[in-house]
């Protein structure tokens, strides 16, 4: 959106790195702490760092679940084991199975479409949707799956 990042108005860029006065509201002694013990130093290195970041591929292509910042194997080990009341499904979800790979279409078991209901979170509808079944009817298979295994 700019060639530089001192040019973008709404950035804390220009204040971070020194180049204009830091509003009160804006804090940034600890990350000044991480680059030098001296402000004036950490300033120039905080304008290196972003310099070297500069024409690279931006980390939040890379996002997954809105949250996570890492591989498959990161995102699985930080996963709730449950489904957490108040966090999107797409965060609780990040990494699962496609439903292709899960219910390949007209594959219509039980037992998978409770896997991805229970387990993967995906929704009666989403399933249903997807093997080209009424959510009713998602519901009384997912229903009967779990009373077989109980």
């Amino acid at each position: 959106m700019v060639d530089h990042p001192e040019d973008w108005a709404w950035s804390n860029y220009r204040a971070t790195a020194g180049l204009e006065p830091r509003p009160p509201f804006l804090e940034v002694a600890w990350m000044w702490e991480q680059l030098a013990v001296r402000p004036a130093t950490a300033q120039r290195r905080y304008q290196a760092f972003v310099a070297q970041g500069l024409g690279h591929e931006s980390p939040w292509e890379h996002l997954r679940g809105q949250v996570y910042l890492g591989d498959e194997t990161f995102v699985a080990k930080h996963q709730p084991n449950k489904r957490l009341q108040g966090i999107a499904r797409q965060q609780t979800h990040a990494v699962r199975p496609r439903l292709s790979t899960l219910l390949p279409r007209n594959h219509r078991s039980p037992q998978a479409m409770a896997e991805a209901y229970r387990t993967y979170g995906y929704r009666m509808r989403e399933i249903a949707d997807h093997v080209g079944l009424h959510y009713s009817t998602i519901s009384r298979r997912i229903r009967q799956a779990e009373e077989e295994g109980a």
